[in-house]
């Protein structure tokens, strides 16, 4: 065998080597964990220092985990569809934080605007909800908005977001904390607190809920870590 094919040949077993430590690993011996972001990383252990609005998050199965997991990929930072909610972000979220914090709201709220609206305040629900909080005419007028034929409150944001401060507010005197709080909005307080009296429990995690609701909170804590790191 001449010297080039002897070359050519162990070029070929380094490669068929190194793909068979790729797939052995899971990562290749080239792979660089700093040039990629973290929430692409596979993550074999399930997290336990996540908290909502200073209440620490419960993972009770593998599979409420891949919950959270699949709506970071699904919001992976090098998407555009992301990258069109952080420009829109860097000129809304200020606004909102301040009438949170104005308002005694945990800052962890704003993310609920995310995940409602992308923080357009453009879109319309097939329902009819409108603005970045995305309510609905009859929750917004029952809220203090004017929704009329002269002016719709929903697209002011700073009134939009006073009007979800008081929704918040409410929610969380009736079940007793944040997490739950965040669940109503999504549900309505009337589903959350019948879900809860049928199955018998007082937490959030213990429900068995439509799967709207049920991955809603791990959205809003995956647009949590995409913002902060």
């Amino acid at each position: 065998m001449k010297i080039h094919q002897k070359i050519g040949l162990l070029i070929a077993l380094l490669i068929v080597s190194s793909c068979l430590i790729w797939l052995w690993k899971g990562k290749s011996i080239f792979y660089n964990s700093t040039k990629e972001h973290g929430h692409q990383q596979v993550i074999r252990v399930i997290p336990q220092d996540l908290s909502f609005a200073g209440e620490k998050v419960h993972f009770k199965t593998p599979s409420s985990y891949q919950l959270f997991y699949r709506e970071l990929k699904l919001n992976a930072a090098s998407n555009k569809h992301t990258r069109t909610i952080k420009r829109n972000a860097k000129k809304i979220l200020p606004l909102i934080e301040k009438v949170l914090k104005v308002n005694n709201i945990p800052d962890d709220f704003k993310y609920i605007a995310i995940a409602e609206s992308n923080l357009r305040n453009d879109v319309r629900s097939k329902q009819g909800a409108a603005g970045v909080w995305q309510f609905t005419k009859s929750t917004a007028q029952a809220l203090g908005l004017q929704v009329d034929e002269t002016q719709d409150e929903r697209l002011n944001i700073l009134k939009s977001t006073k009007a979800a401060c008081k929704y918040i507010k409410m929610a969380k005197k009736k079940f007793g904390n944040w997490t739950s709080a965040a669940a109503a909005y999504n549900r309505g307080m009337g589903g959350l607190e019948r879900a809860l009296a049928k199955q018998e429990t007082n937490s959030y995690y213990d429900l068995n809920l439509n799967s709207e609701t049920e991955k809603y909170l791990y959205k809003i804590l995956a647009f949590k870590k995409l913002f902060k790191g």
